[in-house]
């Protein structure tokens, strides 16, 4: 039974891995062939918590959208911005140049080696 679990979590970890990549590998491409777009700042929060990252509120084709800025958001200014923000239409989201989905694929990397460990575990210790 434990074994399953294991399992279960093991696959549901290398999902979210798959997914994790699959984003940074369209964000790579988009910023390489499309470039970024034009939009309006509207506020910024660059006070983040553990919980509440930074984040900015943008205007983009007369709708709003909240996108995760990360560290930089103290170097955005309210207003027009041309060179900070990206858009997926496949998606239908904005996201920041830096968007930091690489540091979660290296989460999900680290979190499929110790899963796959517990594998390994004599069944005398279950």
């Amino acid at each position: 039974m434990k074994k399953r679990v294991l399992i279960i979590i093991n696959v549901l970890t290398f999902i979210f891995l798959l997914y994790l990549w699959l984003i940074h590998f369209r964000e790579s491409k988009i910023k390489c062939e499309v470039g970024p777009i034009k939009c309006s700042i509207i506020k910024t929060d660059c006070y983040g918590s553990s919980r509440n990252h930074p984040k900015a509120i943008i205007s983009y084709n007369n709708t709003k959208y909240t996108v995760s800025t990360g560290k930089d958001c103290f170097n955005l200014k309210l207003g027009e911005d041309n060179e900070h923000f990206f858009y997926d239409n496949f998606l239908k989201r904005v996201f920041f140049i830096d968007s930091d989905t690489l540091q979660g694929i290296y989460v999900a990397i680290v979190l499929c080696g110790l899963f796959l460990i517990f594998w390994f575990v004599p069944k005398k210790y279950w």
